[in-house]
């Protein structure tokens, strides 16, 4: 299900003042989620607790970017099965290709 964007600009730029501020005065919640990412990231690099700290660190890095690798290459292939799917920016780069000039909206 796509997201709609809000149309009102003022509400808008209301809720990102908020969301800026909330984050501004660390006001989040989100340590509780991220410690139990951690515990489960690091868990699955060690699993009998052997490693040392620096060992396991290190080991976390790497299990992060191979995390974050599959997550975008998930990402390119659904992009690729699905190539007529217009994409933000898409029109204006094809215009702007053909060497059209920008038109006022």
């Amino acid at each position: 299900m796509a997201i709609e964007r809000a149309k009102n600009p003022e509400r808008v730029r209301l809720g990102r003042l908020g969301a800026l501020t909330v984050h501004a005065r660390g006001r989040t919640n989100t340590a509780p989620a991220r410690a139990a990412w951690e515990a489960k990231l690091a868990a699955g690099v060690d699993p009998d607790g052997s490693l040392t700290p620096a060992e396991l660190d290190r080991r976390m890095g790497y299990a992060l970017r191979a995390r974050m690798t599959r997550l975008a290459m998930a990402r390119w292939a659904t992009r690729k099965a699905a190539p007529d799917v217009q994409r933000p920016g898409t029109a204006m780069e094809a215009r702007r290709d053909r060497g059209e000039r920008p038109t006022a909206a």
